[in-house]
């Protein structure tokens, strides 16, 4: 089942939410599959730097995710 397909009728107020943050100084929009992070960052009074170390913060997170629970003993 697709996320369009599971949100149903919500698609329709996460197009309002998104367009509502393209319009925002600071936002931070961030796109995750099984397989990659895109994000898009601008604002917070953060440099060019900082939001890309963020946007790695992203992946590194999404990674932990794929990776599954870790087996305590």
């Amino acid at each position: 089942m697709s996320l369009r397909e599971a949100y149903g009728a919500d698609v329709e107020r996460i197009y309002e939410l998104v367009d509502r943050l393209l319009d925002s100084p600071d936002g931070v929009l961030v796109l995750m599959d099984a397989q990659r992070t895109v994000s898009y960052s601008q604002g917070f009074g953060l440099s060019p730097c900082q939001l890309e170390l963020l946007a790695l913060q992203f992946e590194r997170t999404l990674a932990l995710v794929r990776a599954g629970p870790a087996i305590t003993r």
